[in-house]
């Protein structure tokens, strides 16, 4: 794809205009599709986070690491009735790894607070932050769809048949609801 993007820059004012439109149109086709593969591989990975340890205890690590890098105070309610396959663990985790990475990026938070209810047949996952939200316009979800994060949120809901709720408005904070069937009993 490097080489393809450096003769498209020296090769740029010698070609006609649709032919530079069908080059960054098959770049962009090669870049999703590495995107896609580069997904599928990091999401059968298991974290080294959970390798030694069980997800309540990942997660509490995640946040002694927001603790460090940042000054939100996060909140944690974590119930297990139930452990859940170490599939959903893996994307569990990741999904509030990228919460957690967002609220400290973007979200300029003071408290966030995560909820996390395993049952025996659905897992729920509740972030809730008092930043500065968001305006949940379609422009803006077209947009931030796309951003690697939110995204790979996206992605990851989809992979285990989950839903995701976003509530916020501008300067109101941010309310995420995830709900996951608990399909892979152990």
């Amino acid at each position: 794809m490097a080489r393809a993007l450096e003769r498209l820059v020296n090769d740029y004012a010698t070609m006609k205009s649709e032919d530079i439109i069908d080059q960054f149109a098959r770049l962009y086709e090669q870049q999703q599709e590495i995107i896609y593969s580069m997904r599928q591989y990091c999401s059968q990975l298991r974290s080294p986070a959970l390798l030694d340890e069980n997800l309540e205890a990942a997660i509490m690590r995640l946040i002694d690491g927001v603790h460090l890098q940042s000054n939100i105070e996060v909140h944690t309610r974590i119930t297990a009735n139930i452990r859940c396959a170490q599939e959903i663990e893996i994307h569990l985790f990741r999904i509030i790894q990228e919460l957690l990475r967002n609220a400290m990026k973007h979200s300029e938070a003071s408290e966030v607070t995560i909820n996390l209810s395993i049952q025996h047949e659905h897992i729920d996952l509740e972030y809730y932050d008092n930043g500065i939200g968001m305006e949940l316009n379609q422009t803006f979800i077209e947009k931030r769809v796309h951003h690697m994060g939110l995204s790979g949120m996206y992605y990851r809901i989809e992979i285990l048949g989950g839903k995701l709720f976003i509530e916020s408005a501008r300067n109101e904070g941010v309310k995420i609801s995830i709900q996951i069937p608990n399909s892979f009993h152990i």
